[in-house]
């Protein structure tokens, strides 16, 4: 028999729920759901109020920072939003081509890579929200990209 320090706590989702990770720490949970609405909660707390933003469409990915400080999420809409845990925008939100499939947040927390269904992948800087590297895809079912972590 196993015994764990893990509480688990019960916490409705807003809507059906296409992803969801946590930080690195474990503390924090973060869902992106297909109403377009992105939740940051604390799991040690079940009746703490959660970090809400939303997208004008499904929201398919979503990833937390390294350092676990800010949260990327894309989604249908052709976004990409990066934010702090407590939901406020680090950047201004990222237009891609077509509709976002995958995203990616490299180690320094300073880049995000992002791939849409048109078959385009970008390399952004976080600060400012301008691409650094585009390049075109042939996959139309890539779904999952990643950054190698600094080692």
């Amino acid at each position: 028999m196993c015994s764990s320090d893990l509480v688990v706590a019960r916490i409705p989702p807003p809507a059906p729920i296409d992803d969801a990770c946590f930080s690195p720490d474990g503390a924090l949970l973060a869902t992106a759901c297909r109403d377009g609405s992105v939740q940051v909660r604390r799991l040690d707390s079940s009746s703490g109020v959660p970090a809400v933003w939303r997208h004008q469409g499904v929201v398919r990915r979503i990833e937390f920072s390294d350092d676990g400080s800010t949260v990327a999420s894309c989604g249908t809409d052709g976004k990409v939003q990066v934010r702090s845990i407590d939901g406020e925008p680090i950047c201004p939100a990222i237009s891609l081509s077509g509709a976002a499939v995958e995203i990616a947040v490299d180690a320094s927390g300073r880049s995000i890579f992002a791939s849409s269904a048109d078959g385009r992948a970008t390399l952004w800087q976080i600060e400012n929200g301008r691409a650094i590297k585009a390049m075109e895809h042939r996959d139309p079912d890539l779904r999952r990209i990643g950054l190698a972590k600094d080692r």
